[in-house]
């Protein structure tokens, strides 16, 4: 069973590839059927040659007309990334699933809630739809954009935020470089670092952090327990596309898992009682977490029988937060990549997702 084949499929053609600095991509897609809608924020994954999938945020708003830019970091070896430096032209097409992820905009609920942007490399392609989207349609709020790097050159759409800058009193950005030489006369250090530095009082905010997961975890530390950030106002991304998703090879006891499928038939797996349970179904090609386990895409929902939904351990406010934001969640519904494998699942009985 392919996974991926019951994940919302789209076909994209590639349409324009331009170097926006030495080491990423802007990609101009269009859809070649009926137009992708998204929300600012979320993210889809492209197919490779291989069958695995990498996971790119959308850096503009949604239009409604099928266009869709995303901004591709090249990696050394990268199969996606030779593929744009040798044999990538216009025209080709492009298998896609999506969209995926909530980490959308929220509409402030007071005039004087203040909005906290952190990004660090091509994390900035989120950011940059949601910010785009809010200041188009006259958000009032302030708001303020970090953008972190090691060098200037590292912050390669700068122009186009200063400029925005200039166009609303509402917005600031503020480029944060942790390397600069000598002739940077902007911020040094960290993104978190700088936010908290400026607003020491955010129990009346917003943050959206998108980038490192280095970096999203230390905001959210820093954020919360040093400037009064409440822990849901905290709205990251942090996928990671290249984690593995495969089980882990262990010593460690095994389980059954009892399951019902899509088309109405059961059957029974036996897996080692070690990792996920998402690594587990995705090992026995069940199913692929796009998002390499972070709780972000919701690709790896599983419903739980009612005899065992109160002997797991309850979601967490991440995954209690993306439940929420899906279509048709049930109460017995969980994220697979949330449930740890344990020998007290001996003969857990759930329902995989169509």
């Amino acid at each position: 069973m392919d996974a991926a084949g019951t994940m919302p499929v789209h076909m994209l053609k590639l349409t324009k590839l331009t170097p926006l600095c030495d080491s990423v991509f802007r990609l101009d897609l269009q859809t070649v059927d009926a137009p992708m809608r998204y929300r600012e924020g979320q993210f889809l994954s492209i197919r490779l040659p291989d069958g695995q999938l990498r996971s790119y945020s959308m850096a503009s708003p949604d239009r409604g007309d099928g266009r869709i830019e995303l901004h591709i970091r090249l990696l050394p070896g990268g199969q996606f990334s030779e593929w744009l430096r040798g044999t990538a032209k216009a025209g080709q097409v492009l298998q896609a699933y999506g969209p995926f992820g909530d980490c959308i905009w929220r509409t402030p609920s007071r005039a004087t809630t203040r909005i906290v942007m952190l990004a660090t490399g091509t994390g900035i392609a989120p950011v940059k739809a949601l910010l785009e989207k809010a200041l188009s349609q006259g958000v009032t709020q302030s708001i303020s954009l970090y953008w972190g790097g090691s060098l200037e050159s590292d912050l390669y759409q700068a122009g186009h935020f200063a400029a925005l800058a200039d166009q609303h009193e509402n917005f600031t950005f503020i480029p944060v470089l942790t390397d600069a030489d000598g002739s940077w006369q902007g911020r040094r250090g960290f993104v978190q670092a700088a936010a908290a530095e400026d607003h020491p009082h955010l129990a009346d905010a917003t943050v959206y952090a998108c980038g490192s997961p280095l970096m999203v975890n230390a905001a959210c530390e820093l954020l919360t327990t040093t400037c009064g950030l409440a822990p849901d106002n905290f709205l990251a991304d942090a996928f990671n596309p290249a984690a593995a998703t495969s089980a882990p090879l262990s010593q460690a006891p095994d389980v059954q898992l009892d399951l019902a499928h899509p088309d109405g038939t059961r059957s029974a797996i036996t897996v080692p009682a070690d990792g996920s349970l998402m690594q587990a179904l995705a090992g026995a090609h069940l199913m692929q977490g796009v998002c390499g386990g972070n709780a972000s895409c919701g690709t790896c929902r599983i419903t739980v029988a009612t005899d065992w939904i109160n002997r797991l351990a309850p979601p967490d406010r991440t995954e209690r937060r993306l439940l929420a934001a899906l279509d048709g969640t049930q109460p017995t519904d969980r994220l697979a990549c949330q449930i740890p494998l344990q020998p007290e699942l001996h003969g857990l009985i759930i329902r995989l997702q169509s």
